[in-house]
């Protein structure tokens, strides 16, 4: 699945969740990542611009994209679960040529607090250098 078609999935999915609703379910994306390798928490993976504490590495194995994310906060986890869902298993094309709109939904993420809007930009500009980075020297990890 492309990360458009899975940016759609995952659009169907919020546009018909209340404000609670939509917040429980940030929160189980969040549980449901898989664990972060503990050696992988270093000044390097620290998303900066977000309130709360998140770690992000983005590799490259077998031409796909992998990406793992892990915050102190659920709810901030769980944004880093829709960042993990759009870009995790692209190949570098995919991701280079994909532009997310799902943050720019009207009325989606408007009850977010602006610290959280702040981290999650902050987490998409992380994972996009990294993605450039990676592109410009794509030897698997």
């Amino acid at each position: 699945m492309s990360p458009k078609e899975r940016e759609d999935a995952l659009l169907a999915i919020f546009k018909t969740l209340s404000q609670e609703s939509f917040y429980e379910k940030l929160m189980e994306l969040g549980r449901a990542l898989p664990p972060f390798p503990a050696k992988e928490k270093s000044d390097e993976t620290r998303v900066r611009g977000c309130q709360s504490i998140m770690h992000c590495c983005v590799t490259l194995e077998n031409g796909a994209l992998v990406v793992a994310i892990d915050s102190e906060a659920l709810i901030s986890k769980g944004l880093g679960a829709l960042v993990t869902h759009l870009y995790d298993g692209a190949s570098l094309k995919e991701a280079l040529t994909f532009q997310p709109s799902l943050f720019r939904e009207p009325g989606l993420f408007t009850s977010l607090s602006m610290s959280r809007l702040n981290g999650l930009e902050a987490l998409l500009k992380y994972v996009l250098k990294k993605i450039l980075q990676l592109a410009s020297n794509p030897t698997p990890s």
